[in-house]
């Protein structure tokens, strides 16, 4: 069901990839792409309404979003460097793969939200509700086409606020 694995990373940050590859071999989790973050630092212009290093993560997430639709995913798994992958991540992660057959149509599983509001629980596993942070999710084709369309220096928020405020098909679980 997951076409491919990314794991969004600075070059200037070898110690993230370092400590998260890690993480991802003790998961058994392979065949992960390094995606170049962008450094929000150096990269970001200065007449946007969002801070630099939220510039940054932004736009490396809708550059993301753009190869998931160029290069025809219709489900990719995305990791910031930053992640800590919990011990039963497998387990809950096959569960929730399996919970999300009810809707066929689904755009995005934040998988280790933030400050979850729910709005209804549909699984055992799965609620609508509002969350922030984007340090692990599935993103399906059709978000993926849905959010791609973003001009990183139009956002008024960070993407994963941005994300919680979009009309797109959006689940989060209940526990990350």
């Amino acid at each position: 069901m997951i076409d491919h694995v990314y794991c969004i990373n600075l070059e200037k940050r070898p110690d993230r990839r370092e400590k998260v590859s890690i993480e991802f071999s003790n998961a058994g989790i392979e065949n992960v792409e390094f995606f170049k973050g962008t450094d929000g630092r150096l990269e970001a212009p200065d007449d946007i309404s969002i801070s630099k290093p939220e510039y940054g993560c932004s736009d490396s997430h809708i550059r993301i979003w753009k190869d998931v639709v160029e290069k025809g995913y219709e489900t990719a798994l995305i990791f910031e460097d930053d992640v800590y992958i919990l011990p039963n991540f497998n387990e809950k992660f096959l569960q929730i793969l399996q919970e999300i057959e009810i809707d066929p149509e689904w755009d995005y599983i934040n998988l280790g939200p933030f400050s979850c509001s729910p709005i209804r629980q549909v699984t055992p596993n799965l609620i609508k509700g509002s969350s922030y942070g984007a340090h692990c999710y599935l993103i399906s084709q059709r978000g993926a086409r849905k959010l791609s369309v973003w001009e990183t220096k139009d956002l008024h928020y960070c993407q994963d606020a941005q994300i919680a405020r979009s009309p797109i098909k959006k689940y989060y679980v209940k526990n990350p």
